[in-house]
């Protein structure tokens, strides 16, 4: 079986200049290099959206409650 951890992907992005430049403003402030973070900050978005994902498919009788009107109270 394969490492997954050691296969390797690539990813080419071409966006604006006036983008780049705000992002690495924003790795900068972070003392990352702006490959670390775009990285980082894209899993830590993936990672939460997985967390979120895996609670409502955990508990769907949870999200029918919770998106059904409340009892009113009058």
């Amino acid at each position: 079986m394969k490492n997954m951890a050691r296969e390797r992907a690539r990813i080419t992005l071409q966006i604006s200049a006036a983008l780049v430049h705000r992002l690495q403003e924003a790795a900068d402030l972070r003392g990352m290099t702006l490959k670390h973070f775009l990285v980082e900050t894209a899993l830590t978005e993936a990672n939460r959206l997985a967390r979120r994902s895996a609670a409502t498919r955990d508990a769907p009788q949870d999200a029918a409650v919770l998106s059904e009107p409340a009892d009113d109270p009058h």
